[in-house]
């Protein structure tokens, strides 16, 4: 079984639902992608297929988190396999 935080929208559904992205907010979220997927290099991992359906979004606040998942998730799913690199709590 694997499991990780529950979580309400892909990068996929944010994307469709939010109007005009902000782009420092547009930009942190690049950011925390990016940043996982050098860790997965670092790492010797290779993704080989990210799409805006394997990375989660989780949104409390002003604060936004991306996390990087190996296989496609649903809206609303609560399992799967967070990359390690991603970055909680870059906002106070």
């Amino acid at each position: 079984m694997l499991a990780c935080e529950p979580f309400y929208q892909t990068l996929e559904s944010w994307k469709e639902q939010t109007s005009q992205i902000d782009f420092e907010v547009a930009k942190e979220v690049l950011t925390q992608i990016t940043r996982g997927l050098v860790f997965y290099h670092s790492n010797d991992i290779v993704h080989g297929n990210l799409t805006s359906k394997q990375i989660a979004i989780y949104s409390e606040k002003e604060k936004i988190t991306a996390k990087i998942f190996m296989f496609p998730v649903n809206d609303g799913m609560n399992i799967g396999l967070p990359s390690a690199a991603t970055r909680t709590g870059m906002r106070s």
